[in-house]
């Protein structure tokens, strides 16, 4: 019974961590899980299916599954909650880097290093200087495709909160451009076509001295590319195809250092792309 209970609990996380890309029906989303766990029966995922919809974790709407908003809320008035009480250790901890001071993260996946990434680089954000531009530099940028939510919201708050970001995109495909279009604005500057001589598995983002380095598998990097030369917009069918590549495994390796010597040098390569007033 134990064993059962574990397995039951690993579904129930397993199928919000899926959801939380976005909504899918309920034969996709048992694909999805048998995929990673071969063993799952149909019986025992519409068991769990229907506990976490009565525990009003999940909604159904028409033939989708989807997380539920007021869940959600719960959540993220915890989690609130939980963060206001230690963020202070956090950002001391953080920013009380000396230097050359630096750690390196290991992930499974290219998308758990997103989610971990946003938080820390968060407590950062609140305490940089808006009179320092953001620096992004992405081969391609696919999160605002698999984490729109989230995406969104962080690129938005540089036009809330009144911060200059300065965003390279390593491609120049249909799928960049469409990006470019959409989300640039007099706080948000992007081009394409630029690689700053970084290779195309390399992704880096610099606040102020501190500088985040993040290196995919070449596998990943090859797919990804192959995606956006391949497609010139996202579908429901090719959307899918891209959220199973940054999912799956591929192990993805995050670097945080502070350096005003290199993120000087930071400064200076995007001030020959990019337009900075004074």
């Amino acid at each position: 019974m134990l064993l059962a209970q574990i397995s039951a609990k690993k579904m129930e996380e397993s199928i919000v961590e899926i959801l939380s890309i976005g909504g899918q029906t309920g034969p996709t989303l048992l694909g999805t899980l048998q995929s990673k766990e071969p063993g799952i029966s149909k019986e025992t995922f519409y068991r769990v299916l229907r506990k976490l919809l009565k525990e009003e974790v999940l909604n159904k709407h028409a033939t989708i599954y989807e997380l539920n908003r007021y869940w959600l809320q719960k959540i993220y008035r915890f989690s609130k909650k939980h963060i206001e009480i230690n963020q202070n250790s956090d950002i001391h901890n953080i920013l009380s880097f000396q230097e050359g001071d630096k750690l390196n993260y290991t992930f499974k996946n290219p998308n758990l290093m997103g989610i971990y990434w946003a938080h820390t680089y968060d407590m950062i954000f609140e305490q940089h200087d808006p009179k320092i531009p953001i620096l992004i530099f992405h081969p391609h940028e696919w999160l605002i495709h698999t984490r729109i939510e989230s995406e969104s919201f962080f690129l938005n708050r540089f036009q809330d909160d009144k911060k200059l970001c300065l965003f390279s995109i390593g491609g120049n495909t249909n799928l960049d451009k469409v990006f470019q279009k959409d989300w640039q604005n007099p706080h948000l500057r992007i081009n394409t076509g630029i690689s700053y001589n970084l290779k195309d598995r390399e992704y880096i983002n610099v606040l102020g001295d501190f500088i985040f380095k993040v290196t995919v598998s070449r596998k990943f990097s090859n797919d990804l590319d192959k995606f956006f030369t391949t497609y010139k917009e996202i579908s429901d069918q090719n959307l899918d195809k891209l959220k199973k590549i940054c999912t799956r495994n591929d192990k993805t390796k995050m670097t945080l250092i502070r350096s005003k010597k290199n993120a000087d040098q930071w400064r200076t390569k995007f001030k020959k792309d990019f337009y900075i007033p004074k």
